[in-house]
């Protein structure tokens, strides 16, 4: 949802390649925007575009200003991992960190956490893959040391830097600047109120704050690198001490700079003349402590959702449901409450969120409707497949004949089923066994995905390795072969029912032969790392008591007893 371009000062949108999924695309077409589109300024806003700039700086500087850090300063700016040593290095205060693996020396790793208190924050660098792809960096909450373990096994073998921090009881804030000719020219912070989701995530609601010990400490990290544009330096305050904590530099434009330009803080505006070299006003404003301004379509209505539906197993203290829901009346009535979007002299964008945000919400409710009626459904189907279960397991041996071939389905074919197929396969020829010969197919239509790579060390420490699956659509041929077809949840159950109802009959929950009652395995695709193992050694341990059912059926040439 691109919002500025109904805004009235936007004289023409154009589309491009994704730079998250396809960034040496993006750096052909930025290129070629750059030769031939006329631009006197061209702006990146977000870290996948920065990086294609960056990488494109020289060509582009010949034809356009390029409105980003220098590629000196993009070492602190995309790195909490080079930032964060820059700001130890200052004097600033930052919560009890280890370095595991550092952008000097990429080849050490050092997972020793003994020094930390837990629970910590694990937090990984974005990196660029080989295939044009450019990962987000992530940030993973570990409880124990082998929740620790577990998420940094993923990370051992790539390319991503990587630290870990004890966590900072506190709240979130951010000290804004704009240094050009080497010191500040503009200064701006705030304090967040509101997060999506609750628990953690973006600003959705934020209040200004004149801070001077805030902004003072960002000066000093910005001054120490001769830092030049702008940037956030985001911080926590502590609970306990009210200290500020170094977090991380963000250098581009920020999604709450509408605060900063309700207090009349105008950064793009000076950032822009002081790139030109126009005659920037060095007059810093004085800007109204406790203004606040919010996103209140989509991120309020989504910061109220997460809190309506919150149950609190998260470990995570939600805040009232009544006391949220008279808030966030409370605040739209308030007309000194600021909004991100909506502008009188420029309302198109906000009408333009609100076009995008009202069938979403319905979206999500006949989810959560479909939901419920799907789960009272699927009560009905496992019955019916506990009951044929154990019918199966009664009998002198669970198949009647030994089958010959397994297809294996989940919904992208990225994660669970070829996980399966590799470990079936790998367990066949370990024990010596002549088959059956398992393969995995999906319902989803995007095909040749890889498997996550986040996921690497787990399928190493199966003893597999499944950087050449590519995901596949079944097919009626790969059905029609297969003597058993087995399914991973009730939504797989659902899809094979609606397009080959006459495959049912030979298909089965894989679930069934595991250990407990739990019939689904659940999609890991967006687990943290220690679930997705949970859900890797419950298929492994199902797939096991599979095999030895499987070797005692009798052979299709011998009576079934």
């Amino acid at each position: 949802m691109v919002l500025g371009r109904r805004s009235r000062y936007c004289a023409r949108s154009v589309a491009h390649p994704n730079p998250w999924r396809r960034q040496f695309q993006f750096r052909e077409w930025l290129l070629n925007q750059a030769r031939e589109g006329g631009y006197d300024v061209l702006l990146p806003i977000n870290e996948a575009s920065i990086v294609a700039a960056d990488a494109l700086r020289e060509d582009i500087e010949s034809h356009a200003h390029l409105l980003m850090p220098s590629a000196t300063h993009l070492l602190y700016t995309l790195s909490k991992v080079q930032a964060s040593g820059l700001a130890r290095r200052v004097g600033l205060s930052t919560p009890r960190t280890v370095f595991i693996r550092e952008a000097d020396d990429p080849d050490a790793w050092n997972d020793d956490l003994g020094s930390l208190r837990f629970p910590i924050i694990i937090k990984v660098d974005n990196y660029l893959r080989r295939d044009g792809v450019y990962v987000k960096g992530r940030t993973f909450e570990a409880s124990t040391p082998e929740d620790a373990a577990a998420h940094l096994g993923g990370f051992r073998g790539g390319p991503a830097t990587v630290m870990a921090q004890e966590m900072v009881p506190g709240y979130g804030a951010g000290a804004f600047l704009l240094r050009s000719g080497g010191r500040t020219r503009l200064r701006f912070a705030h304090r967040r109120l509101h997060k999506v989701p609750y628990t953690g995530g973006y600003s959705s609601l934020r209040v200004s704050s004149r801070d001077g010990d805030l902004i003072e400490q960002a000066e000093r990290l910005l001054a120490a690198c001769d830092y030049e544009g702008v940037a956030m330096v985001e911080f926590r305050l502590g609970r306990d001490d009210g200290r500020p904590y170094f977090m991380e530099i963000n250098g581009r434009l920020w999604g709450s700079l509408a605060l900063a330009l309700h207090a009349g803080v105008d950064f793009p505006r000076a950032w822009l003349e002081c790139q030109l070299g126009g005659a920037a006003d060095d007059s810093q404003p004085e800007y109204p402590a406790q203004l606040r301004c919010r996103d209140a379509i989509p991120s309020e209505l989504y910061y109220l959702a997460s809190v309506l539906k919150a149950s609190g197993d998260n470990g995570a203290t939600p805040p009232s449901k009544l006391g949220a829901l008279i808030e966030f009346l409370t605040l739209s009535l308030n007309p000194r409450v600021r909004s991100d979007t909506l502008w009188l002299s420029d309302p198109a964008p906000w009408i333009e969120a609100v076009r995008h945000t009202a069938p979403d919400l319905l979206g999500r409710a006949a989810r959560r409707v479909k939901s419920h009626l799907l789960a009272r459904k699927g009560r009905s189907i496992y019955k019916e497949a506990h009951l044929n279960h154990q019918r199966n397991l009664d009998r002198p041996s669970y198949f009647s004949r030994r089958p010959s071939s397994i297809l294996i389905l989940c919904y992208g074919n990225i994660c669970r089923s070829p996980f399966a197929e590799h470990y079936w396969n790998e367990q066949v020829e370990r024990r010596g066994l002549d088959g059956p010969r398992a393969t995995s197919a999906g319902f989803f239509w995007d095909q040749g995905r890889h498997a996550p790579e986040r996921f690497e060390q787990i399928y190493h420490g199966f003893g597999l390795d499944l950087t050449a699956h590519r995901s596949r659509l079944v097919t009626r041929n790969q059905l029609e072969a297969a003597d058993a077809i087995l399914v991973m949840d009730q939504h797989n159950h659902r899809d094979l029912k609606s397009a080959f109802p006459d495959m049912i009959e030979k298909t089965h929950f894989l679930g069934q032969f595991g250990k407990g009652d739990e019939i689904e395995i659940e999609d890991p695709y967006v687990s943290p790392l220690p679930r997705v193992r949970e859900v890797f050694n419950r298929i492994a341990q199902s797939l096991d008591r599979l095999l030895d059912l499987i070797q005692q059926a009798p052979l299709s040439n011998q009576p079934n007893d």
